[in-house]
Parts: C-alpha cells; sequence; structure tokens
C-alpha cells in the first residue's frame, strides 16, 4: 500500500507539471497572438495614415473605369490589380472611410497614376479634380465636374448647381 501511495504521489507530480507546461505553452501563445495581432494592427493603420505613391514622380497614367454598383473594396482591388495601390484593398477601404471624400466617389472613367497616393486617387474619383476625369456616366456630374441636375420619378428638375452663375453676379 506504501508503494501505491508513492506511485499515486508520483504521479499527481507528473500530471501538475504538465497542466503548468500546458499553462506556461498556453501564457506563451496567447502572448505570441497579441503580438502579431498588434503588429498587424499598427501595420495596417501606418498604411492607411501615411499614404505612399506606387511610384515616385508623375508615374504611368493609367485608364480606371468605376461603375455605379462598384463597391469601395472592389475599386481598391480593381486598383491594387492594375497597379496603382502598393497596399491592400482593405487599407483603401479604411483610406477612403477616413477621407474627406468617403461616400463620394462617382462613377466614371478616370485617369489615375501610379505616382498618385490613395488620396489623391480618391479626389479624382469623387469630381475633385477635372482634368484627370473623361465623363461620368451616370453620376450627375458632367465631366467639367459641375453639378448638372436629374429628374426625379416626378419628372422635377433637382439638384441643380447654380454656384457658378452666383459667382458671376446672374
Amino acid at each position: 500500500m506504501a508503494g501505491d501511495e508513492h506511485n499515486r504521489s508520483g504521479l499527481d507530480v507528473a500530471l501538475s507539471g504538465v497542466r503548468g507546461l500546458t499553462k506556461f505553452l498556453g501564457l506563451i501563445l496567447i502572448a505570441v497572438a497579441v503580438i502579431v495581432i498588434g503588429h498587424e494592427a499598427y501595420r495596417l493603420g501606418y498604411n492607411a495614415l501615411y499614404q505612399v505613391s506606387v511610384d515616385e514622380g508623375d508615374g504611368r497614367q493609367i485608364e480606371v473605369t468605376v461603375t455605379d454598383d462598384m463597391s469601395v473594396r472592389e475599386i481598391g482591388e480593381m486598383l491594387q490589380d492594375k497597379g496603382l495601390l502598393k497596399e491592400s484593398p482593405t487599407v483603401f477601404v479604411i483610406q477612403e472611410q477616413i477621407s474627406e471624400y468617403h461616400g463620394k466617389i462617382l462613377p466614371g472613367t478616370y485617369q489615375l497614376s501610379t505616382g498618385m497616393t490613395a488620396d489623391e486617387m480618391l479626389r479624382v474619383m469623387a469630381g475633385g479634380d477635372e482634368e484627370n476625369q473623361s465623363g461620368t456616366g451616370t453620376s450627375g456630374k458632367s465631366s467639367a465636374g459641375q453639378q448638372t441636375g436629374t429628374e426625379n420619378s416626378a419628372g422635377q428638375q433637382t439638384g441643380t448647381d447654380n454656384s457658378a452663375s452666383e459667382e458671376s453676379g446672374n
């Protein structure tokens, strides 16, 4: 019986050691996960806030077409596929959300450059840079970037921008 107690206490010691090792390895795993997630979050935030262009200088001109049914993620994927973005489409989505152009991307065809940052591309696609726009389909903006107005379902004219005539004193 004394040997049985000795074996049992040895087993208890071994199990206690295994439990301790398991807890220790679990803590190590949690620490590694926190470090990896923290690093990725930092990288994502850094890339979203510190924008860089693919090329220095003017870069290469690339024509892109944005349609009405494209999400910001799909636009980011298209820009990345065409070589206009260094970072991931997720970073582009964040950049769009924190920019002054959030929700303002218009459908159309645009001349973008690998020398542009994401914010500069967003400005063009939001109609803020008319020289890089070549018509915008159903966006409600003309190729000159002025609001043209649209008809509602009752056939009434809405959304006309008279700022040009107000500025000239008319």
